[in-house]
């Protein structure tokens, strides 16, 4: 896999690995020791290939026990077809967000 420079300014916490159902959920590989970056509601980035971070809402999360991945929905995020339109994206926080 290649790795993309997400700059100084950004913190990678995980990344979208695929779709799951037809409502618009995705999974994400955790980069981060922090659950609440996957379940709590609030403001992430999603940093596409070549372009700058964009904002978008988690609105839930939960652990896929097993699967070492956490099934997110995303504002915005309606069908299976947007879902796997992240695959491979980025999800990133700004470095001022780092957790203690």
């Amino acid at each position: 896999m290649v790795t993309e420079n997400i700059g100084d300014d950004w913190l990678l916490i995980g990344r979208i690995v695929g779709a799951h159902g037809l409502n618009g959920h995705v999974k994400v590989y955790p980069e981060s020791d922090f659950p609440e970056r996957f379940v709590k509601p609030g403001e992430r980035w999603l940093k596409k290939p070549g372009q700058v971070p964009v904002s978008i809402k988690l609105t839930s999360g939960r652990y896929l026990d097993g699967k070492n991945n956490y099934l997110v929905k995303l504002e915005g995020v309606n069908d299976r077809n947007q879902a796997e339109d992240l695959r491979g994206t980025p999800l990133v926080v700004p470095v001022e967000d780092r957790l203690p």
